[in-house]
């Protein structure tokens, strides 16, 4: 049994996976900004949609923006992840992209 049929099994009425190896990174933003959406009574294939339309189209310097404001949103929680993400969003602005 693999994991999404376990949770499915278990009674979980929704799954987000892959069907395909995903990077990391790719993988941790997608995440990352679909529990993050506002609205928590959209339909899970709407957030999705929406997300993936999100990460589809953000821009080097709007994804150096959004690498800053979560590292200010984790700042007093976790010092340390603030800085990795600020150092990630100063390699976003350096790339000649």
């Amino acid at each position: 049994m693999g994991l999404v049929s376990g949770f499915i099994s278990k009674g979980v009425r929704n799954v987000v996976s892959t069907l395909w190896r995903v990077e990391s990174i790719s993988s941790a933003l997608f995440a990352i900004a679909f529990y993050r959406q506002p609205d928590r009574d959209t339909a899970p294939a709407a957030a999705l949609k929406r997300t993936q339309r999100w990460l589809r189209s953000i821009t080097y310097s709007e994804l150096a923006k959004w690498y800053e404001e979560r590292a200010e949103e984790m700042a007093e929680k976790d010092p340390i992840c603030a800085t990795e993400l600020r150092d990630e969003a100063m390699m976003i602005k350096d790339d000649p992209r």
